[in-house]
Protein backbone atom coordinates (compact mmCIF):
# COMPACT_ATOMS: atom_id res chain seq x y z
CA UNK A 1 0.00 0.00 0.00
CA UNK A 2 2.77 2.42 0.95
CA UNK A 3 4.68 1.48 -2.21
CA UNK A 4 1.63 2.28 -4.36
CA UNK A 5 1.24 5.70 -2.73
CA UNK A 6 4.88 6.48 -3.45
CA UNK A 7 4.39 5.53 -7.11
CA UNK A 8 1.30 7.76 -7.32
CA UNK A 9 3.16 10.79 -5.93
CA UNK A 10 6.08 10.17 -8.29
CA UNK A 11 3.74 9.95 -11.28
CA UNK A 12 2.19 13.32 -10.41
CA UNK A 13 5.62 14.90 -10.15
CA UNK A 14 6.42 13.72 -13.67
CA UNK A 15 3.16 14.99 -15.15
CA UNK A 16 3.23 18.40 -13.45
CA UNK A 17 5.78 20.97 -14.70
CA UNK A 18 8.31 22.31 -12.25
CA UNK A 19 7.59 25.79 -10.85
CA UNK A 20 8.87 28.42 -13.23
CA UNK A 21 9.22 26.04 -16.14
CA UNK A 22 8.94 27.68 -19.56
CA UNK A 23 5.46 26.20 -20.15
CA UNK A 24 4.17 28.14 -17.15
CA UNK A 25 6.00 31.38 -17.79
CA UNK A 26 4.71 34.46 -19.54
CA UNK A 27 7.44 36.63 -21.07
CA UNK A 28 8.26 39.83 -19.26
CA UNK A 29 7.45 42.46 -21.86
CA UNK A 30 8.06 46.21 -21.64
CA UNK A 31 6.56 48.88 -23.91
CA UNK A 32 7.96 52.39 -24.13
CA UNK A 33 4.88 54.57 -24.72
CA UNK A 34 1.11 54.24 -24.46
CA UNK A 35 0.29 53.53 -28.14
CA UNK A 36 2.95 50.80 -28.29
CA UNK A 37 1.72 49.43 -24.96
CA UNK A 38 -1.81 49.35 -26.37
CA UNK A 39 -0.85 47.33 -29.45
CA UNK A 40 1.28 44.93 -27.40
CA UNK A 41 -1.55 44.56 -24.87
CA UNK A 42 -3.93 43.67 -27.67
CA UNK A 43 -1.64 40.95 -29.00
CA UNK A 44 -1.02 39.61 -25.46
CA UNK A 45 -4.68 39.67 -24.42
CA UNK A 46 -5.47 36.56 -22.39
CA UNK A 47 -1.78 35.74 -21.88
CA UNK A 48 -0.22 38.57 -19.91
CA UNK A 49 0.16 42.32 -19.51
CA UNK A 50 3.15 44.35 -20.67
CA UNK A 51 4.78 46.96 -18.45
CA UNK A 52 4.82 50.62 -19.48
CA UNK A 53 7.68 53.11 -19.21
CA UNK A 54 6.27 56.57 -20.07
CA UNK A 55 3.17 56.88 -17.92
CA UNK A 56 0.60 59.57 -17.20
CA UNK A 57 1.17 62.88 -18.93
CA UNK A 58 4.83 62.16 -19.60
CA UNK A 59 6.22 62.91 -23.05
CA UNK A 60 8.90 60.77 -24.70
CA UNK A 61 10.49 64.02 -25.91
CA UNK A 62 11.29 65.11 -22.35
CA UNK A 63 11.05 61.90 -20.26
CA UNK A 64 13.64 61.01 -17.63
CA UNK A 65 14.10 57.42 -16.51
CA UNK A 66 13.10 56.43 -12.99
CA UNK A 67 14.81 53.69 -10.96
CA UNK A 68 11.67 51.56 -11.35
CA UNK A 69 12.00 51.89 -15.13
CA UNK A 70 15.55 50.59 -14.99
CA UNK A 71 14.34 47.57 -13.01
CA UNK A 72 11.69 46.82 -15.64
CA UNK A 73 14.26 46.90 -18.42
CA UNK A 74 16.73 44.80 -16.43
CA UNK A 75 14.13 42.08 -15.85
CA UNK A 76 12.62 42.15 -19.34
CA UNK A 77 12.67 39.42 -21.94
CA UNK A 78 11.34 41.68 -24.68
CA UNK A 79 11.21 45.47 -25.08
CA UNK A 80 9.14 47.24 -27.72
CA UNK A 81 9.95 50.87 -28.51
CA UNK A 82 9.62 53.15 -31.52
CA UNK A 83 13.33 53.95 -31.66
CA UNK A 84 15.82 56.56 -30.58
CA UNK A 85 14.27 59.12 -32.91
CA UNK A 86 11.45 59.32 -30.34
CA UNK A 87 12.56 57.71 -27.07
CA UNK A 88 16.18 58.87 -27.06
CA UNK A 89 16.19 58.43 -23.27
CA UNK A 90 16.14 54.64 -23.81
CA UNK A 91 19.21 54.46 -26.02
CA UNK A 92 21.77 54.34 -23.22
CA UNK A 93 19.77 52.13 -20.80
CA UNK A 94 19.16 49.53 -23.51
CA UNK A 95 22.82 49.53 -24.48
CA UNK A 96 24.02 49.01 -20.90
CA UNK A 97 21.79 46.15 -19.77
CA UNK A 98 23.83 43.36 -18.13
CA UNK A 99 22.07 40.58 -20.05
CA UNK A 100 20.84 40.20 -23.64
CA UNK A 101 17.37 41.62 -24.12
CA UNK A 102 15.40 41.48 -27.34
CA UNK A 103 14.84 45.20 -27.92
CA UNK A 104 12.58 45.70 -30.94
CA UNK A 105 12.62 49.11 -32.59
CA UNK A 106 9.29 49.36 -34.35
CA UNK A 107 10.73 51.92 -36.78
CA UNK A 108 12.54 48.90 -38.25
CA UNK A 109 9.27 47.16 -39.15
CA UNK A 110 9.10 45.95 -42.73
CA UNK A 111 6.45 47.52 -44.96
CA UNK A 112 6.07 50.81 -43.08
CA UNK A 113 5.43 54.05 -44.88
CA UNK A 114 7.98 56.42 -43.36
CA UNK A 115 7.82 60.20 -43.74
CA UNK A 116 10.77 62.51 -43.40
CA UNK A 117 10.70 65.15 -40.70
CA UNK A 118 9.42 68.47 -41.99
CA UNK A 119 11.21 71.64 -41.07
CA UNK A 120 9.59 73.81 -38.44
CA UNK A 121 7.55 76.76 -39.65
CA UNK A 122 5.20 76.86 -42.60
CA UNK A 123 4.78 74.25 -45.34
CA UNK A 124 2.60 76.26 -47.70
CA UNK A 125 3.76 74.27 -50.74
CA UNK A 126 1.80 71.30 -49.36
CA UNK A 127 -1.48 73.21 -49.38
CA UNK A 128 -3.39 72.37 -52.59
CA UNK A 129 -4.52 75.95 -53.18
CA UNK A 130 -0.90 77.09 -53.08
CA UNK A 131 0.71 74.32 -55.17
CA UNK A 132 2.21 75.29 -58.50
CA UNK A 133 2.76 71.68 -59.60
CA UNK A 134 0.67 68.51 -59.53
CA UNK A 135 0.42 66.64 -56.24
CA UNK A 136 2.79 63.62 -56.08
CA UNK A 137 1.48 60.19 -56.90
CA UNK A 138 1.28 57.76 -53.95
CA UNK A 139 4.49 55.85 -53.41
CA UNK A 140 6.81 58.36 -55.10
CA UNK A 141 9.50 60.45 -53.52
CA UNK A 142 8.55 64.13 -53.30
CA UNK A 143 9.67 66.73 -50.80
CA UNK A 144 9.19 65.41 -47.28
CA UNK A 145 7.17 62.38 -48.36
CA UNK A 146 8.79 59.06 -49.20
CA UNK A 147 7.67 55.65 -50.28
CA UNK A 148 7.89 52.68 -47.88
CA UNK A 149 11.47 51.70 -47.08
CA UNK A 150 12.38 48.32 -48.52
CA UNK A 151 14.98 46.25 -46.68
CA UNK A 152 17.29 43.67 -48.19
CA UNK A 153 16.93 40.12 -46.79
CA UNK A 154 20.19 40.35 -44.87
CA UNK A 155 19.01 43.61 -43.28
CA UNK A 156 15.77 41.96 -42.19
CA UNK A 157 17.81 39.18 -40.61
CA UNK A 158 20.09 41.69 -38.93
CA UNK A 159 17.24 43.71 -37.43
CA UNK A 160 15.02 40.80 -36.39
CA UNK A 161 16.58 40.83 -32.93
CA UNK A 162 17.88 44.16 -31.72
CA UNK A 163 19.80 43.61 -28.49
CA UNK A 164 20.95 46.71 -26.66
CA UNK A 165 21.23 49.31 -29.42
CA UNK A 166 19.25 50.54 -32.39
CA UNK A 167 20.70 51.43 -35.76
CA UNK A 168 20.45 55.05 -36.80
CA UNK A 169 19.01 54.23 -40.21
CA UNK A 170 15.79 56.11 -39.53
CA UNK A 171 17.11 59.29 -37.98
CA UNK A 172 15.49 62.13 -39.89
CA UNK A 173 12.16 60.32 -40.25
CA UNK A 174 9.09 61.28 -38.25
CA UNK A 175 8.59 58.69 -35.49
CA UNK A 176 4.80 59.03 -34.95
CA UNK A 177 4.23 55.99 -37.15
CA UNK A 178 1.26 54.57 -35.22
CA UNK A 179 -1.08 57.38 -36.37
CA UNK A 180 -1.42 55.72 -39.79
CA UNK A 181 -3.75 52.69 -39.46
CA UNK A 182 -1.89 50.93 -42.26
CA UNK A 183 1.38 51.33 -40.38
CA UNK A 184 -0.28 50.21 -37.15
CA UNK A 185 -1.30 46.96 -38.84
CA UNK A 186 2.33 46.31 -39.73
CA UNK A 187 3.33 47.00 -36.13
CA UNK A 188 0.82 44.44 -34.86
CA UNK A 189 2.27 41.80 -37.19
CA UNK A 190 5.80 42.55 -35.99
CA UNK A 191 4.76 42.46 -32.33
CA UNK A 192 3.01 39.11 -32.78
CA UNK A 193 6.04 37.70 -34.60
CA UNK A 194 8.49 38.60 -31.83
CA UNK A 195 6.16 37.48 -29.04
CA UNK A 196 5.68 34.12 -30.77
CA UNK A 197 9.43 33.66 -31.12
CA UNK A 198 10.11 34.49 -27.48
CA UNK A 199 7.06 32.57 -26.23
CA UNK A 200 6.13 29.82 -28.74
CA UNK A 201 3.89 28.14 -26.16
CA UNK A 202 1.37 30.96 -26.59
CA UNK A 203 2.14 31.57 -30.26
CA UNK A 204 -1.30 30.52 -31.47
CA UNK A 205 -2.99 32.90 -29.06
CA UNK A 206 -0.78 35.79 -30.21
CA UNK A 207 -1.65 35.10 -33.84
CA UNK A 208 -5.39 34.92 -33.12
CA UNK A 209 -5.26 38.18 -31.17
CA UNK A 210 -3.28 39.85 -33.94
CA UNK A 211 -5.81 38.71 -36.53
CA UNK A 212 -8.64 40.19 -34.47
CA UNK A 213 -6.76 43.49 -34.14
CA UNK A 214 -6.09 43.69 -37.86
CA UNK A 215 -9.78 43.32 -38.65
CA UNK A 216 -10.73 45.99 -36.10
CA UNK A 217 -8.11 48.30 -37.61
CA UNK A 218 -9.45 47.72 -41.10
CA UNK A 219 -12.96 48.64 -39.96
CA UNK A 220 -11.71 51.72 -38.10
CA UNK A 221 -9.68 52.93 -41.08
CA UNK A 222 -12.80 52.96 -43.23
CA UNK A 223 -14.78 54.89 -40.59
CA UNK A 224 -11.99 57.46 -40.33
CA UNK A 225 -11.89 57.85 -44.10
CA UNK A 226 -15.58 58.71 -44.18
CA UNK A 227 -15.34 61.02 -41.18
CA UNK A 228 -12.36 63.00 -42.50
CA UNK A 229 -13.20 63.00 -46.21
CA UNK A 230 -14.72 66.49 -46.19
CA UNK A 231 -11.72 68.16 -44.54
CA UNK A 232 -9.05 67.66 -47.19
CA UNK A 233 -8.98 71.31 -48.31
CA UNK A 234 -9.15 72.99 -44.88
CA UNK A 235 -5.77 74.37 -43.70
CA UNK A 236 -4.76 74.33 -40.04
CA UNK A 237 -1.70 74.68 -37.79
CA UNK A 238 -0.24 72.23 -35.25
CA UNK A 239 1.86 72.88 -32.16
CA UNK A 240 4.56 70.54 -33.42
CA UNK A 241 4.81 68.02 -36.23
CA UNK A 242 3.22 64.98 -34.56
CA UNK A 243 0.51 64.11 -37.08
CA UNK A 244 1.98 63.72 -40.61
CA UNK A 245 1.04 60.05 -40.88
CA UNK A 246 -2.62 60.76 -40.16
CA UNK A 247 -2.54 63.76 -42.48
CA UNK A 248 -0.92 61.86 -45.34
CA UNK A 249 -3.18 58.82 -45.05
CA UNK A 250 -6.35 60.93 -45.15
CA UNK A 251 -5.21 63.91 -47.23
CA UNK A 252 -5.43 66.51 -44.44
CA UNK A 253 -3.83 69.94 -44.82
CA UNK A 254 -1.59 71.01 -41.95
CA UNK A 255 0.33 74.05 -43.20
CA UNK A 256 2.87 74.55 -40.42
CA UNK A 257 3.94 74.25 -36.79
CA UNK A 258 4.01 76.69 -33.91
CA UNK A 259 7.40 75.32 -32.81
CA UNK A 260 9.97 73.01 -34.39
CA UNK A 261 10.68 71.24 -31.10
CA UNK A 262 8.11 70.87 -28.29
CA UNK A 263 10.43 72.09 -25.54
CA UNK A 264 11.33 75.42 -27.19
CA UNK A 265 9.38 78.65 -27.48
CA UNK A 266 8.88 79.93 -31.04
CA UNK A 267 11.16 82.74 -32.17
CA UNK A 268 9.91 86.24 -32.92
CA UNK A 269 10.29 85.50 -36.62
CA UNK A 270 8.20 82.33 -36.31
CA UNK A 271 5.50 84.22 -34.42
CA UNK A 272 5.32 86.80 -37.20
CA UNK A 273 5.05 84.03 -39.81
CA UNK A 274 2.24 82.35 -37.87
CA UNK A 275 0.23 85.54 -37.54
CA UNK A 276 0.57 86.19 -41.25
CA UNK A 277 -0.40 82.61 -42.16
CA UNK A 278 -3.51 82.64 -39.98
CA UNK A 279 -4.80 85.70 -41.80
CA UNK A 280 -3.63 84.78 -45.29
CA UNK A 281 -4.73 81.12 -45.30
CA UNK A 282 -7.90 81.59 -43.25
CA UNK A 283 -6.69 79.28 -40.47
CA UNK A 284 -9.57 78.42 -38.16
CA UNK A 285 -7.91 75.77 -35.93
CA UNK A 286 -4.61 75.22 -34.14
CA UNK A 287 -4.04 71.79 -32.59
CA UNK A 288 -1.79 71.22 -29.59
CA UNK A 289 -0.83 68.24 -27.44
CA UNK A 290 -2.02 67.97 -23.82
CA UNK A 291 1.53 67.82 -22.42
CA UNK A 292 2.36 71.30 -23.69
CA UNK A 293 0.96 74.52 -22.27
CA UNK A 294 -1.46 76.58 -24.32
CA UNK A 295 0.43 79.67 -23.09
CA UNK A 296 2.99 79.09 -25.84
CA UNK A 297 0.28 79.56 -28.46
CA UNK A 298 -1.22 82.42 -26.48
CA UNK A 299 2.16 84.18 -26.50
CA UNK A 300 2.50 83.62 -30.23
CA UNK A 301 -0.91 85.10 -31.00
CA UNK A 302 -1.26 87.72 -28.26
CA UNK A 303 -2.24 91.12 -29.66
CA UNK A 304 -2.08 89.75 -33.18
CA UNK A 305 -3.96 91.73 -35.80
CA UNK A 306 -6.10 88.75 -36.78
CA UNK A 307 -9.59 89.30 -38.17
CA UNK A 308 -10.69 85.65 -38.19
CA UNK A 309 -11.79 83.44 -35.27
CA UNK A 310 -9.23 80.76 -34.37
CA UNK A 311 -9.97 77.82 -32.09
CA UNK A 312 -7.28 75.92 -30.18
CA UNK A 313 -8.00 72.23 -29.67
CA UNK A 314 -6.14 69.33 -28.09
CA UNK A 315 -5.03 66.35 -30.16
CA UNK A 316 -3.53 63.59 -28.04
CA UNK A 317 -1.28 61.30 -30.16
CA UNK A 318 -0.10 59.37 -27.08
CA UNK A 319 -3.47 58.88 -25.40
CA UNK A 320 -2.35 60.31 -22.06
CA UNK A 321 -5.94 60.91 -20.95
CA UNK A 322 -7.08 57.39 -21.83
CA UNK A 323 -6.94 54.25 -19.69
CA UNK A 324 -3.96 52.14 -20.83
CA UNK A 325 -4.81 48.86 -22.50
CA UNK A 326 -5.75 47.13 -25.76
CA UNK A 327 -8.39 49.71 -26.71
CA UNK A 328 -6.28 52.83 -26.19
CA UNK A 329 -4.93 52.99 -29.76
CA UNK A 330 -8.47 52.80 -31.17
CA UNK A 331 -9.65 55.58 -28.86
CA UNK A 332 -6.67 57.75 -29.87
CA UNK A 333 -7.53 57.44 -33.55
CA UNK A 334 -11.25 57.98 -33.01
CA UNK A 335 -10.58 61.05 -30.86
CA UNK A 336 -8.33 62.57 -33.51
CA UNK A 337 -11.02 62.21 -36.17
CA UNK A 338 -13.75 63.56 -33.88
CA UNK A 339 -11.77 66.61 -32.71
CA UNK A 340 -10.62 67.48 -36.23
CA UNK A 341 -14.10 67.09 -37.69
CA UNK A 342 -15.57 69.23 -34.90
CA UNK A 343 -13.05 72.03 -35.41
CA UNK A 344 -12.48 71.95 -39.17
CA UNK A 345 -15.87 70.84 -40.41
CA UNK A 346 -18.50 73.16 -41.92
CA UNK A 347 -20.70 72.86 -38.83
CA UNK A 348 -18.03 73.48 -36.18
CA UNK A 349 -19.60 73.63 -32.74
CA UNK A 350 -19.23 76.24 -30.02
CA UNK A 351 -16.29 76.26 -27.63
CA UNK A 352 -18.45 74.98 -24.79
CA UNK A 353 -19.74 72.10 -26.89
CA UNK A 354 -16.18 71.27 -27.91
CA UNK A 355 -15.05 70.97 -24.30
CA UNK A 356 -12.29 73.59 -24.56
CA UNK A 357 -10.44 74.58 -21.41
CA UNK A 358 -10.91 78.00 -19.86
CA UNK A 359 -7.47 79.06 -21.10
CA UNK A 360 -8.29 78.01 -24.65
CA UNK A 361 -11.59 79.88 -24.51
CA UNK A 362 -9.76 83.03 -23.40
CA UNK A 363 -7.26 82.69 -26.24
CA UNK A 364 -9.96 82.08 -28.83
CA UNK A 365 -12.01 84.99 -27.51
CA UNK A 366 -9.02 87.31 -27.74
CA UNK A 367 -8.17 86.19 -31.26
CA UNK A 368 -11.80 86.55 -32.34
CA UNK A 369 -12.24 90.03 -30.87
CA UNK A 370 -11.63 91.90 -34.13
CA UNK A 371 -13.79 89.44 -36.04
CA UNK A 372 -16.81 90.35 -33.97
Amino acid sequence: MIFRKILYVLSLSVLMPFPGAPADEVPRVVASILPVHSLVSGVMRGVGNPSLIVRGYGSPHTYRMRPSDAVKLHDADLVFWIGDTLESFLRKPLSSLPKPVRAVSLMETDGLTLLKNREGGLWEHHHPALRTEPAPLPGTRHGNFVSPIQKHPEETEQHATLAATETHQHLGYNPHIWLDPKNAKQLVKTIAHHLSEVDPVHGTRYEINASDLLQRMEDLAERLRKQLSGLTSVPYLVFHDAYPYLETRYGLQAVGTVTATPDRMPSARRIAELRSAIERLNIRCIFREPQFDAKVIEAALDDANITRPVTIRVLDPLGVGITPGPDLWFHVMENHARVMADCLGPTARSLSDLGCSAAEKRISAKISENFR
